[in-house]
């Protein structure tokens, strides 16, 4: 908003700027990172580079739940801003298709959209 207001300012190169310096960098690092997780116990706190065979904490003392360290959160958290960034500013073609690519990646990942667990009641009023 503030290189809208100095005229001095190319507002639609500041707004790229900070696309590729900042954001469409943390988003491909977080992607990274997920790749290469470790799991980590709830329990008591212990990370492993790979989850065990058994889905739980091979610690005999705790067999605690295992989580992943990197959520989906993570890697998204930047992803609307720099669409309504791309959306409102006029942006070279090549930051525009990084863009589209790293959400193509996302959403291969973890699919387009997050499914909701309906009642099975719901299915039996749309069919009357």
């Amino acid at each position: 908003e503030l290189a809208r207001k100095i005229r001095a300012v190319d507002h639609n190169n500041v707004a790229e700027i900070i696309l590729a310096s900042h954001f469409l960098k943390d988003i491909k690092g977080n992607i990274r990172t997920f790749t290469y997780q470790k799991v980590r116990c709830t329990s008591c706190n212990t990370t492993y580079r790979r989850v065990p065979l058994s889905g739980k904490c091979p610690n005999p003392k705790c067999n605690g739940k295992l989580v992943l360290t990197v959520q989906r959160g993570t890697i998204e958290k930047y992803l609307p801003s720099s669409l309504k960034i791309a959306e409102e500013f006029e942006l070279r073609d090549y930051v525009k298709q990084q863009l589209d690519l790293l959400r193509y990646r996302i959403d291969t990942m973890f699919g387009r959209e997050k499914h909701k667990q309906v009642s099975i009641l719901s299915f039996g009023q749309n069919g009357k």
